[in-house]
């Protein structure tokens, strides 16, 4: 295997190394960090400055960590003072000195200001205090570790399949519009991508005092370091007003429109700092040892944010109006259709709409405005080159997926109907959730259908456990709208696992593709098996936004990489450490000034932890570098990829075959020793074992083996190519309960095997330890019609034992019981990435459209000059068609000057 990484010719790199080829085990998907010597020339003082020393800054970092009051903080600075008289780099004595110090090892750090936003409404002038940062002034103060893990240019990444080089993409950078976007740049111009994120959040218990933070991310940044909780990671840029609500005026549209006007008004103050660089660039000096200069141009190029922020971002009516979604001008009593692809919002179409509203009376200006779901603003991200709202706004796993479309309407249809068919059988599916088995990655659930959860993570591990636990309760022909929803459900789940790779390739994303529409056809079809009411309406509302957004998900992949680099769920995080400083450390007065400074102190304090990390770290593995690290590998109970734990005490192989009595479920094994002995003869050429004297192994009865009831398995991921891990148990007693994991191994001709661990040891043969597992395999079993249906995979367990390698482990599964047939079991496939991906490629003909494209005929095109658009262009009396409407590849450009090109 091999990649192949092709770089933007506005790199400044030379023609002959714009492409390069790496063999995959010498693949560096990120530059190297500097090395201590490189570091230490980037600072101007010791890393712990402005403090005396490394041993006073953790002292008042954990003061500040725990957010001591006054009076605890200036108590605490006596003792110490007690205690460390002699130590002149213990110098601050109170609480108000400390916080001074704070203070000045913040100046490396963009400040925080409060500017007035001030709006009319009715004739009168209000003014709302904005507490805010730089965005700029965030963005180029970056330090040098992170600056050294930025990616400057667009980068088109492919891999070598056997057959030929296939594209594939996971950050920012490796999608079309970060390549777009460099090609409008002049020669050596480097996109500085930023994400930013806004909602609403309750800081108090009972919700009397909200916060409405302004977050951003630097999208130059790899995914691991942006979505962490360190320095790299998400930063709060401002605070939005929050308008106290006028009971009388709250529904009223113009006072609705106010409140989109201060948002807009804000945000506007906010982007103000990088306005002029994203159209003239700003020549940015690295804080690296040789000073690189980069021409660096800001841009908006995701928008984090729910389905009601999004509107407000785009400034459309929301859920109600004739065009819900905010990205394209689909019609509301269509939205459950995926089938047809409508016409994209854009910038200049907008702007267009709102120009001819203004030439009509208020009553007609309206009628056009609704006719589109617009409102007549300002957007203040037309005022950023680049950086149109309908191209930034992204699909967002999180609201969408386990606390949209699955947590609140799939399940609740779900459960409402379990409930129609008796307590019985509602009873039935808690005890067969129950009856599912444990896994790291999933919570487990003992009983699901008198709970409300709230929590996005809960609402995905139960949907995805959940067509396991019904399909047996449901008949296609008793209960065929049930069956009819299990069926959208499975197409859901699908669609989530497509939504959490972290790379996705042109396989997986037309198979996404083609999901796409078997959820619309499946979802379409549910509401189908119910009569309309009385007055002819569908008995079931499927005409929602979140039935629809997710069509945008897969463009939104190849334009900017995979969900998780805009996912809200990373930045809704931020709600949680404000809500601790808000109850902590705040008086509550003055709240947004007051989480300023906190917030402040709190990255002052990461910023020289970094350093002091950093150069720890690298002094350990410079040290390690002279030590041999697989030293006494063997005895440490490492085999390669798999790491046996929990070891028992060492037993001889009489007593393992005396009370080789597995529980009444599993059949016994006799005679140990001599299968044992058996098994070694006959595999040991593929076991590598050295036969003493090359005379037959005989396995001893007072030979000793040690048992282990812990596994990891590391492997290789089918995702991304890299190492991931799980942890299984071979166990007769589990926190209470025997636990005997399940794995996938492959035979000598590498053929994949499923096989349920029944006891793991090893044993040793002249100077070989051996790890193997005593296993009972699986053998596939014909599939039901139901099994077709909700694609199940479904194996049976064999009445045999076996021993295997442990080496042989591919990776752990999770097993369902089909709730039928206790020897029978369904393949949980949707565990995790790696399993929804390998259980693809090991059955393709199990699932329809995942080898396919997606053919043309498939999607109906509805941007054409006879789409449902073509009468409102109409009626609005100026020409929106695709000549002025959307221009292709200069897309949301804007000249220098600050107007608009031929574009959006």
């Amino acid at each position: 295997d091999s990649f192949r990484t092709t770089y933007h010719p506005n790199s400044g790199l030379p023609a002959d190394r714009r492409q390069r080829v790496d063999r995959f085990d010498e693949y560096q998907p990120s530059k190297p960090p500097p090395t201590p010597a490189e570091y230490l020339s980037t600072l101007s003082s010791p890393p712990w400055a402005p403090f005396e020393s490394k041993e006073a800054f953790e002292l008042y970092e954990l003061v500040l960590k725990f957010g001591l009051s006054q009076s605890e903080t200036d108590d605490l600075l006596r003792v110490i003072h007690t205690l460390v008289t002699k130590r002149p780099d213990f110098n601050v004595k109170t609480h108000r000195e400390l916080r001074k110090l704070w203070e000045t090892a913040s100046t490396s750090i963009s400040s925080w200001t409060t500017t007035d936003v001030k709006v009319t409404y009715q004739d009168e002038e209000f003014s709302f205090p904005f507490t805010h940062r730089s965005l700029w002034g965030c963005i180029s103060k970056v330090t040098p570790l992170l600056c050294s893990t930025c990616t400057w240019d667009a980068e088109i990444l492919e891999k070598f399949d056997g057959n030929d080089f296939v594209r594939f993409f996971h950050e920012p950078w490796t999608g079309d519009r970060f390549w777009e976007v460099q090609s409008k740049l002049p020669p050596g111009g480097k996109p500085l991508a930023i994400l930013l994120y806004a909602d609403k959040t309750k800081l108090s218990t009972f919700g009397s005092q909200k916060g409405y933070p302004i977050i951003a991310q630097l999208l130059n940044l790899p995914s691991h370091i942006r979505n962490s909780a360190g320095l790299g990671g998400s930063r709060v840029v401002g605070f939005i007003p929050i308008l106290k609500e006028d009971e009388s005026q709250k529904k009223k549209k113009a006072y609705v429109n106010f409140k989109r006007v201060i948002w807009h008004e804000t945000f506007r103050i906010l982007l103000s700092t990088i306005h002029d660089k994203s159209f003239t660039g700003a020549y940015f000096e690295l804080p690296n040892a040789a000073r690189d200069i980069l021409h660096l141009f800001p841009w908006i190029m995701v928008f984090s944010a729910d389905y009601e922020e999004q509107c407000v971002v785009a400034l459309t009516r929301g859920a109600q109006s004739h065009f819900p979604c905010p990205i394209c001008y689909i019609p509301s009593d269509m939205l459950s259709n995926l089938r047809v692809k409508y016409k994209r919002r854009t910038a200049k179409g907008t702007r267009a709409i709102l120009r001819e509203a203004a030439k009509h009376s208020k009553t007609d200006a309206e009628r056009l405005l609704q006719q589109r779901g617009l409102r007549h603003i300002q957007n203040a991200f037309w005022d950023v080159n680049y950086s149109s709202p309908f191209r930034s706004l992204s699909f967002d796993r999180m609201h969408n997926y386990p606390s949209g479309l699955g947590g609140r309407h799939i399940w609740p249809w779900l459960r409402d109907h379990i409930l129609g068919l008796g307590a019985d059988t509602a009873g039935r599916l808690d005890s067969q959730m129950n009856l599912i088995p444990s896994w790291s990655s999933l919570k487990h659930f003992d009983r699901v259908i008198s709970v409300d959860f709230s929590d996005a993570k809960k609402f995905e591990d139960v949907l995805k456990q959940l067509l396991f636990a019904t399909q047996s309760l449901i008949s296609a022909t008793k209960n065929p709208e049930i069956y009819s929803l299990l069926k959208v459900l499975r197409s859901y789940i699908n669609l989530d696992s497509y939504a959490a790779l972290n790379v996705h390739t042109a396989q997986t994303i037309d198979a996404g593709r083609r999901e796409l529409v078997r959820f619309s056809d499946r979802f379409r079809a549910y509401a189908d098996e119910f009569e309309p009411t009385a007055e002819g309406k569908p008995a079931i509302n499927i005409n929602f936004p979140k039935a629809h957004v997710h069509s945008h998900m897969f463009d939104d992949i190849v334009n900017k990489g995979v969900p998780k680099n805009y996912n809200t769920m990373t930045n809704e995080k931020v709600h949680h450490i404000l809500k601790r400083y808000y109850h902590e450390r705040t008086n509550f007065r003055n709240v947004d000034t007051q989480l300023a400074r906190i917030d402040q102190h709190s990255v002052a304090s990461m910023v020289i932890r970094e350093r002091i990390d950093y150069l720890e770290e690298s002094l350990r593995r410079c040290e390690d570098e002279h030590e041999d690290e697989h030293e006494d590998e063997e005895e440490l109970g490492n085999f390669g990829r798999v790491n046996l734990g929990a070891g028992q005490p060492a037993r001889s192989v009489k007593a393992i075959d005396s009370d080789c009595q597995f529980d009444s479920y599993h059949p016994t094994f006799p005679d140990f020793a001599r299968n044992l002995s058996k098994y070694l003869n006959t595999e040991y050429q593929h076991l590598n074992i050295e036969r003493p004297g090359n005379k037959a192994i005989v396995v001893n009865p007072r030979d000793m083996i040690t048992e282990y009831r812990y596994l990891k398995i590391y492997f290789e991921t089918t995702v991304d190519w890299r190492t991931d891990m799980n942890r299984l148990c071979c166990s007769p007693m589990f926190f209470g309960s025997p636990r005997y994991d399940n794995v996938l191994t492959h035979d000598a001709n590498n053929k994949p095997i499923f096989m349920q661990l029944r006891f793991v040891f090893t044993y040793q043969v002249g100077d070989q330890v051996l790890p193997l597992a005593l296993v009972q395999p699986y053998t596939y079993s014909s599939p039901s019609q139901r099994d077709d249906d909700l694609e199940l995979i479904r194996l049976r367990l064999k009445s045999t034992l076996t021993f295997i390698p442990v080496r042989s482990i591919i990776r752990g599964v999770l097993l369902a019981p089909t709730f039928s047939n206790k020897n029978y079991f369904h393949l949980i496939d949707v565990i995790d990435p790696d399993m929804f991906i390998r259980t693809r490629m090991l059955f393709t003909k199990r699932f329809p459209g995942w080898d396919s494209p997606l053919e043309d005929d498939e999607i109906e095109n509805a941007s054409g000059s006879d789409g449902p658009e073509s009468d409102l262009d109409s009626d609005l009396g100026i020409d929106l068609n695709e000549a002025d409407w959307d221009l292709g590849s200069n897309a949301d450009s804007e000249s220098s000057t600050g107007a608009w090109t031929d574009s959006e």
